[in-house]
């Protein structure tokens, strides 16, 4: 028609949801939003197409077009107790919304834009459309905290940021108040400033976690810098020494799985990513320059583990079972019962290999699903078994098991059984020691209202849970089964669960709630300023080590004794210290080579105790070669037999090249 014009981004300017009100979009185009509107005072604000300011949302097979960033205007950034905003599409504070299978073309700026807080550790599933369970997406109910999935994305503008869309899930950075849960595998998470977990009250930590067929893709912007360790852009679990005893600090997860790390790159790397555009194919490029930029050592910091974190020496495990499996799944039965690994044989014996207990997250995705899992202890060993936040309507049942699959001992309601109930099935063989929860340990009583026992974490009166000591010979260690399921009408019958639904258990060696420590598993960590930072930690942690090469001792002497005898070492090689006394006798040496013509020596000591006992076993072996061709190291063992002061030249006495272990690390 005469004078009709074509739209434009910014025409008008979005839905605003305020606190407790619901917003509720399917088969929804929201085009050309992202404008100015006027606010009080005769002012005017930027909005973005959809903000949900404490309010809950369900956004679902939509399209989201063209809209611009809601940043423009001339009032001031608050809109009056409207709270600002961050360039974006949709921007969330203090919600948990449903957004899924919708369409983001070519926006600007962060097409979801969240704060951390709202990412919780809630379990929370579609519920449907307003007119009742309608179009409900059950196959994502082992989600935790907003459910952001299946979402498409396609950029069509280029060039300078402000013309970009920035498809991902972009975290907004801070102190971490709740525990928080990272789990939505097929959006990248973005963070363009850090996030500090700090002490454990009520609850707390960070943990991201892949799925077993997808990898969890966090994209990082903001350098480091060597002389702050807190500088740029990273996760960073740090603590606080207060007058509590059993004070416990921030801990940071990060949990991959086989062939599925979670990945944790910079802002500029197009080789990763998360979702796919309209057309199917894998998205990458979700800075929206069309792969023009390249990622670089030092685009954003690091993980750190600072010294008051929380490093108890407790496993985080996932459930390793696909959620699309026909149920029972592959861990349903107890020949393919997922392994979890050492138990500790009491809280003074942990070390790398055996733990003081597993913390493992499992669904039961049908009411006949079950899983099964195994683990070795001593025998003898007390453990606890303990089944907390469950699903609203699940109804958990624990069995012990024998190597045959028998039931020995089976907890339904621990609430009850702790009231006075009878555990089920207790076989004769393990009677005397087999008990509720509050198993003969009193640490518990006392902390909940009127001097109750407390189970710390469940607050479903179903779920499950027993204490025991394992049977066998004192001492002898063994392997131990057990299985969580849905409750059933009959309780022998297995496969007759009535509910479905998220577990997490654990298995510790005390009555009291553990809490795990800063763990990383199955990780892929590129262009950081450092990958892991590890500052104040225990000297015994794995992700620590004894010395790191000084280069400074190297170039002075070393470099230049090579230059006129290149068969011997210099004659400052860097010292390490005495192999026998050192604590484990182990000595972790971290280096690089800043050439190929880089030769580094380390010299060690190898003094016997009092009575001069030299006889050990010694392995050297290099490992974590890095870099995109690998360097092919060879390594030599000079024997110095009058010290480093006599006459003597030192003599190579070993020489090793490629190891032939196949499982070398």
């Amino acid at each position: 028609p005469a004078g009709a014009t074509d739209p434009a981004r910014a025409d008008w300017s979005g839905i605003y949801a305020g606190p407790t009100s619901s917003v509720s979009l399917d088969n929804v185009t929201v085009a050309y939003g992202g404008g100015v509107s006027l606010i009080d005072g005769g002012q005017s604000r930027g909005f973005a197409a959809l903000e949900l300011q404490q309010a809950s949302g369900r956004i679902t097979n939509s399209r989201f077009e063209f809209n611009e960033d809601g940043q423009d205007g001339a009032g001031p950034s608050g809109r009056f107790g409207r709270l600002g905003i961050n360039p974006s599409t949709i921007f969330v504070r203090g919600s948990q919304p449903t957004i899924v299978n919708n369409r983001f073309i070519d926006n600007r700026g962060s097409i979801i834009d969240i704060d951390s807080d709202s990412m919780s550790a809630d379990r929370i599933v579609d519920l449907g459309r307003q007119t009742g369970d309608i179009d409900r997406f059950s196959s994502l109910d082992d989600n935790f905290g907003p459910l952001i999935r299946l979402n498409r994305y396609e950029n069509v503008a280029s060039g300078a940021v402000a013309n970009r869309q920035i498809s991902g899930l972009e975290i907004r950075g801070g102190i971490l108040t709740t525990e928080s849960v990272w789990d939505d595998t097929d959006i990248v998470h973005l963070l363009f400033d850090s996030i500090e977990v700090q002490n454990f009250h009520s609850d707390g930590g960070l943990r991201l976690i892949s799925r077993p067929e997808e990898s969890l893709v966090v994209k990082f912007s903001g350098s480091g810098s060597p002389f702050s360790p807190t500088s740029g852009t990273g996760l960073s679990a740090t603590g606080q020494l207060t007058d509590i005893e059993d004070r416990i600090g921030g801990s940071i997860q990060i949990i991959g799985l086989p062939g599925a790390p979670v990945v944790l790159t910079s802002f500029a790397d197009d080789t990763v990513g998360a979702g796919l555009t309209p057309e199917g194919t894998a998205f990458t490029d979700n800075n929206g320059d069309s792969f023009i930029s390249r990622p670089q050592p030092n685009d954003w910091r690091s993980i750190l583990f600072d010294q008051y974190s929380n490093d108890r020496n407790f496993d985080f495990i996932l459930e390793q079972t696909l959620t699309s499996e026909v149920a029972p799944g592959l861990n349903g039965n107890i020949s393919n019962a997922q392994v979890l690994g050492l138990l500790a044989p009491n809280t003074f014996a942990s070390d790398e290999q055996f733990r003081l207990g597993f913390e493992v997250q499992g669904f039961l995705s049908d009411v006949i699903d079950v899983d099964n899992y195994s683990f070795s202890a001593e025998a003898g060993t007390k453990i606890w078994l303990d089944v907390d936040r469950t699903s609203f309507n699940l109804d958990t049942v624990v069995e012990i098991l024998d190597a045959n699959g028998n039931v020995l001992a089976r907890s339904d309601n621990s609430f009850d059984e702790v009231a006075g109930a009878p555990l089920a099935d207790v076989d004769p063989l393990i009677a005397s020691t087999t008990r509720s929860l509050q198993g003969g340990n009193t640490q518990n009583t006392g902390f909940g209202a009127g001097g109750l026992y407390e189970d710390f974490g469940s607050t479903n009166p179903r779920d499950a849970g027993i204490s025991l000591a394992l049977p066998g010979n004192p001492g002898v260690r063994s392997v131990y089964f057990f299985r969580v399921r849905s409750a059933s009408v009959n309780p022998d019958d297995r496969a007759g669960g009535v509910t479905k639904g998220g577990y997490r258990f654990q298995v510790r060696l005390r009555e009291e709630q553990e809490f795990p420590g800063n763990i990383i598993r199955f990780a892929d960590v590129r262009y950081a300023q450092h990958g892991v930072h590890v500052r104040g930690a225990q000297g015994t942690s794995p992700l620590l080590g004894e010395a790191q090469e000084n280069e400074a001792i190297d170039q002075a002497s070393n470099n230049d004794n090579l230059a006129t005898n290149p068969d011997i070492p210099g004659q400052r090689a860097q010292y390490i210290g005495n192999l026998l006394v050192s604590e484990d006798k182990v000595f972790s040496i971290g280096g690089e080579f800043s050439s190929a013509n880089d030769v580094d020596f380390y010299q060690i000591d190898v003094f016997g105790d009092a009575n001069g006992n030299l006889a050990t076993t010694t392995v050297f072996d290099v490992d974590y070669a890095a870099g995109f061709s690998r360097p092919d190291t060879t390594l030599y063992v000079f024997y110095d037999p009058d010290g480093e002061t006599g006459p003597i030249q030192p003599q190579l006495v070993l020489m090793g090249e490629d190891s032939s272990i196949l499982d070398d690390q």
